[in-house]
């Protein structure tokens, strides 16, 4: 399966060296990472935001799927940084979730789609 072959993802307990990480892939081929950036803040934990090759802030956790697909097809995008998993949830219960009449049933139409799409993918 080709999808996801560039999505990084990043695991770990505070203080264990995930934004160091990130921080030095973008330094050594920032030229050829594409960031997506679920807390909507404007810039990086650190610098570097400018060796970044596309650095995205979607509006609805919902085009991070979209998003993830047109930047694996993009040539020139070797890496692709979700962050965070725990913002994009949060932004997807307060959107998509708590409001709507059925939450149960929408948390298990949003969360069964990524998982299938994004998560469990053979690939990572």
């Amino acid at each position: 399966m080709d999808q996801n072959k560039k999505v990084v993802l990043v695991l770990g307990k505070p203080n264990t060296g995930k934004t160091y990480s990130l921080k030095r892939l973008i330094n050594e081929f920032g030229n050829k990472v594409a960031y997506i950036n679920n807390d909507g803040k404007t810039r990086l934990p650190f610098g570097g935001k400018s060796k970044i090759a596309k650095f995205i802030t979607p509006s609805d956790p919902l085009e991070v799927n979209i998003g993830v697909r047109a930047l694996e097809a993009d040539k020139s995008i070797e890496y692709i940084i979700i962050d965070t998993l725990s913002f994009w949830m949060d932004a997807l219960e307060q959107q998509h979730v708590i409001f709507s009449e059925d939450s149960r049933g929408n948390w298990g139409l949003h969360v069964s789609s990524y998982k299938a799409e994004m998560l469990y993918n053979e690939t990572i």
